[in-house]
């Protein structure tokens, strides 16, 4: 305790604000997202042919078996030249709070709306919301060769996206979104006991 009284034997003071904005930060993380869905469902169509070939050795010559091969290698490489890598970062409940009250002023309810209005709305409000946080957590977009992109996307940017990505990669955008910004229990873990130099927090 002695290390933090000055030279009048008073407590050291220090800037709250300046030491917040020095030290505070927020998860981020990236994920690889594949566009060319039409090239994966072919492979997937011939990795089942090639499948049943194997099940059955005559229905096809060595010869064509290693085209199939080789045509499995040329396609899965033309998948993953279609890369492209999204960083996210963590939104906040207040940020996703202001993006939240946007969108309900964006699509409004009708007093006298019925109880499928209702539901319509609702469902409109909720895509349209996690549009809206997908677009805010992401930092930027970087493309196989090192290109990136920074601008901004906005909810009708990110839904336009939304509809050509295949389901699997959308999901994974929400997914990491959802660990950045709603894992309660990060800071805890982190400091937990367990690890290493950890010590249990109390409150």
């Amino acid at each position: 305790m002695t290390d933090l009284l000055n030279e009048h034997g008073e407590p050291t003071t220090f800037d709250f604000s300046a030491y917040l904005a020095d030290t505070a930060t927020v998860p981020d993380d990236s994920v690889v997202v594949y566009l060319d869905a039409k090239t994966a469902y072919e492979i997937d169509r011939l990795k089942q042919e090639h499948d049943e070939w194997q099940r059955d050795p005559g229905a096809r010559s060595i010869t064509e078996m290693a085209e199939v091969d080789e045509r499995l290698e040329a396609l899965t490489e033309k998948v993953k030249a279609s890369a492209v890598t999204f960083h996210l970062r963590a939104l906040g409940g207040p940020e996703r709070q202001v993006l939240q009250e946007r969108v309900r002023k964006d699509i409004p309810l009708p007093k006298n709306a019925t109880e499928d209005e209702r539901e319509t709305i609702d469902a409109q409000r909720y895509e349209a919301t996690l549009n809206a946080w997908v677009g805010a957590a992401i930092v930027k977009v970087v493309r196989p060769d090192g290109a990136e992109d920074h601008s901004k996307f906005d909810r009708e940017r990110v839904a336009d996206l939304r509809n050509v990505l295949h389901t699997s990669e959308w999901a994974k955008l929400v997914r990491l979104l959802n660990e950045l910004s709603f894992n309660e229990a990060l800071i805890d873990r982190a400091v937990d006991a367990g690890f290493p130099g950890g010590g249990t927090v109390e409150a």
